[in-house]
């Protein structure tokens, strides 16, 4: 199936897993002009609605925001993790997560402007050690269903342009010459929160850029942690390309440099039906219902 048909078809299917009150069909265009039709229980936060808007993504910006498409992978990730809190945690290996923060941006290179934008941080503690833990994620919903390469910026091809404390980073961001384009995504990701760990400047950089108090939870956890939250389509729209996309993925992850610190034996991938099962079980039981309707009904079980 060719790029175009297949996101046609799955933009069908997910038109066709709404509820009627969304006043759309598959035959009408794949956009809402009001993306708050797209969310759990349709309003957002003003909280959260602030840091998609500080973002990069033009998640919920102009006249067409990406977040208005039925496949919008910021408002899968959204409608998943906005109800983590001391009052509903989210266990996750050894981690009870009772926070979370959607588009936070870190610092890759020093002379950048650019950022690595993330989709989801979630902090909590170790319920072993007793010290606290930032998960930082990367959420895929339909992106890996469409093949593409990317070559790192120049800038990434200059180990001068690295910040001192990471440019042992320097050999495995340019192990290639061209990257799956999520696996590029992950490497400067990956680099970006080195930075915040061990770079002083990268970290000034973030505490300048997000002055609330609350994200210094961010900035001083204890352990850092980094894993990929991917939506694994059932039949016929995954099988290999999943597996593909998750075999490179492993492959980046098995020659980085601090997978010691960052990734380590805990969980480097995680799917959203391992996610949804996840969800405690007082949770509210119509934000179950949607995402089981919604979108459960499209994943591999």
């Amino acid at each position: 199936m060719k790029k175009e048909e297949l996101k046609q078809a799955i933009c069908d299917a997910l038109v066709q897993q709404r509820d009627t009150s969304f006043r759309i069909t598959a035959s009408q265009s794949h956009t809402l002009s009001d993306w708050k039709g797209n969310i759990y229980p349709k309003q957002m936060e003003e909280r959260f609605e602030k840091m998609f808007d500080d973002g990069d993504g033009s998640e919920l910006k102009g006249g067409n925001p990406h977040a208005s498409a039925p496949h919008s992978s910021s408002m899968l990730c959204f409608n998943f993790l906005h109800w983590v809190s001391e009052e509903w945690p989210l266990i996750i290996d050894d981690a009870k997560y009772t926070k979370v923060y959607f588009e936070v941006k870190l610092k890759t290179l020093p002379k950048s402007s650019r950022r690595a934008n993330i989709d989801a941080v979630l902090v909590g503690r170790n319920e072993k050690t007793g010290k606290t833990v930032a998960l930082f994620i990367e959420s895929k919903f339909t992106e890996y269903l469409y093949y593409s390469t990317e070559e790192l910026a120049k800038s990434y091809k200059q180990k001068e342009s690295y910040y001192t404390e990471t440019k042992n980073l320097y050999d495995w961001m340019n192990k290639e010459g061209r990257y799956n384009s999520g696996v590029k995504q992950n490497l400067c990701h990956l680099l970006a929160i080195s930075n915040l760990k061990h770079s002083e400047a990268a970290r000034t950089d973030f505490a300048t850029l997000y002055k609330d108090e609350d994200y210094q939870y961010i900035l001083n956890a204890d352990e850092y942690r980094f894993a990929n939250l991917l939506f694994e389509f059932k039949e016929p729209w995954t099988a290999k390309n999943y597996t593909t996309y998750c075999e490179k993925l492993e492959e980046m992850k098995g020659c980085f440099p601090l997978k010691e610190e960052f990734v380590n034996d805990n969980r480097f991938i995680i799917n959203y039906w391992e996610l949804f099962n996840m969800m405690p079980e007082n949770i509210d039981y119509g934000l179950k219902c949607y995402l089981n309707g919604r979108y459960m009904s499209l994943h591999k079980i």
